[in-house]
């Protein structure tokens, strides 16, 4: 029999005799496990010395430098003296901290992060968690040398020009004095109550600035809007309501105000929300406004728009290359859509801004037509035209799954006598 098969331990009442019989390293329920502690060479249970000295958990070091944990008090009064410790996660990176007050960590957690891409999660302006696939509105990165007029419309003056090659938009003044170029989209970005548009863009300007020059790029028209711009030398975020500009130079960004201008690609992204609106650089956050007795912006409802302009007598020529820009929803669109039922011939304006049409149930067709218009009279973009025959049998006419957008508003214009219901949002 192994030595180690049958061990005999006497302690100092020799009456108690510790039998440890077929050890099963396997480690199953009916394994018999032996509770024991470490000592160090007077016989004392640690830590009682130098982890040098082959005592262990009082002193650590790597050799030259170390950490002593003197006068160990088990009782933990103030006087203990305790070694600081860091919870790391499983790739070695210290966790964010979280709410110890109750004497657990992570009871309450301040932030989750993501420690693959080291981002934080991130929770909108009306305090959702982000975690919903983004829908485009409008905007996209530029395909090929060909300008879509589709999608976009410029305006120059003088020398300025919109360019596009090499899958980028390039704005440029040219040389002559006072010279523009504007790109803006032929759509707007509906904004939905309670939630968050994102603007995205990429951008690069040909200089860091320019006396009487400003580039600017985000989501605005004339009236109202968001925006980065570089105006001279400097770097500044606007929003814009009313036509009156309110600028804040980087310097005065209120998160992060080390932003220096350069030649290179940036990503650029304004979240907005009624009640405040996010400035980001490159995934950063460098600039929060929060609304109090005034709003920012009085319509959200805003295409996306780049300039390139010199004024006063401002004659560099100068460019700002856009790689993609976009507007995205934070979210699928899920609203309760409302119904107008119209019996004559008539016109009918059934909504006054951007909205969604779904569908138009015909209930009793007549010989007649149905017009359509994105506008508040009728007149302007025509949507579709339907020709109804005499058909005693009601039909649906969609707009595909997701509805047809509108941006100013929703007219119908009935020729006949046909019952309807527009289902529209």
């Amino acid at each position: 029999m192994s030595i180690l098969r049958r061990i005999k331990i006497f302690t100092t009442d020799i009456a108690k005799l510790w039998n440890i019989d077929n050890a099963n390293t396997a480690r199953t329920t009916a394994t018999v496990v032996g509770a024991v502690q470490m000592i160090d060479a007077t016989g004392k249970v640690p830590p009682a010395g130098d982890a040098v000295g082959n005592a262990p958990f009082t002193k650590i070091t790597d050799g030259t430098n170390t950490v002593a944990v003197t006068a160990a008090n088990t009782a933990r009064t103030t006087g203990t003296l305790v070694l600081p410790t860091q919870n790391v996660d499983a790739t070695g990176k210290v966790m964010k901290a979280g709410d110890t007050t109750t004497n657990a960590p992570y009871v309450v957690v301040a932030g989750v992060h993501d420690h693959q891409n080291n981002h934080d999660i991130y929770i909108d302006q009306f305090r959702s968690i982000k975690t919903f696939e983004l829908v485009r509105l409008i905007g996209a990165k530029f395909s090929g040398t060909t300008k879509d007029t589709n999608f976009w419309t410029e305006t120059v003056v003088g020398t300025g020009s919109v360019a596009q090659a090499n899958g980028i938009s390039i704005l440029a003044t040219g040389a002559t004095a006072n010279s523009t170029a504007k790109y803006v989209t032929n759509n707007i970005a509906r904004f939905v109550p309670f939630v968050t548009n994102i603007y995205k863009g990429v951008h690069k300007f040909s200089n860091t600035g320019s006396d009487n020059n400003i580039r600017r790029f985000g989501t605005y028209d004339a009236n109202n809007g968001l925006f980065f711009q570089l105006d001279g030398t400097t770097m500044k975020i606007g929003y814009r309501a009313a036509a009156s500009d309110t600028l804040v130079s980087s310097a005065s960004w209120n998160i992060l105000n080390t932003f220096v201008v350069d030649t290179n690609y940036h990503g650029y992204e304004i979240h907005m929300g009624y009640a405040s609106v996010e400035f980001y650089v490159d995934s950063v956050l460098v600039h929060e406004i929060n609304i109090t007795d005034t709003l920012y912006c009085q319509e959200l409802n805003l295409p996306i728009t780049h300039e390139n302009i010199n004024s006063g007598g401002g004659a560099a020529n100068v460019s700002l290359s856009t790689v993609l820009s976009c507007i995205h929803r934070a979210g699928k669109l899920v609203t309760a859509p409302r119904l107008k039922h119209i019996t004559t011939a008539t016109t009918t304006v059934c909504k006054y801004s951007a909205g969604t049409i779904h569908s138009i149930l015909i209930g009793t067709p007549t010989n007649s037509t149905i017009t359509v218009y994105d506008n508040t009279a009728a007149s302007g973009a025509v949507l579709t035209i339907i020709a109804l025959g005499n058909n005693a049998t009601p039909f649906v006419f969609p707009f595909n799954n997701d509805g047809a957008s509108f941006d100013i508003g929703l007219t119908i214009v009935t020729s006949g006598t046909a019952d309807i219901t527009v289902l529209y949002e």
